[in-house]
């Protein structure tokens, strides 16, 4: 019986420690963009990945590319803005920011940025 406890608690125990280091995730997210590299999801992926390990000036050209794959797609628009706001660009992110609310008043995520960017 012991045993059997002893693998239930590793496994449990198991995601906690699979925290992945974020180069191995840039790795990996690089390998299937060989693959399909217009993929849109793979593409926001990345930016989120460079943005999170302040990567700034890698985010905005695979940001620019993703939005000529997917124009006009809100959550890449919104991305957009994220990566707008990061580089100091306030009032550009509120103006983007506004404009994706106007078109889409139904879309949460970007009325609960658009009060984070009028805080700032």
């Amino acid at each position: 019986m012991k045993p059997l406890v002893f693998l239930t608690s590793f496994l449990l125990a198991l995601p906690l420690a699979a925290h992945p280091d974020p180069r191995h995730t840039l790795e990996h997210l690089e390998e299937h963009l060989k693959e399909s590299p217009d993929n849109p999801q793979l593409l926001a992926q990345k930016v989120e990945l460079l943005m999170d390990t302040e990567h700034l000036d890698l985010a905005r050209p695979v940001c620019d590319r993703l939005l000529e794959v997917a124009p006009g797609k809100r959550e890449f628009l919104l991305l957009d803005a994220k990566v707008t706001l990061e580089e100091r660009d306030t009032a550009s992110a509120l103006g983007k920011t506004r404009a994706i609310t106007a078109a889409n008043p139904d879309f949460a995520a970007g009325w609960k940025f658009l009060s984070r960017v009028e805080e700032e």
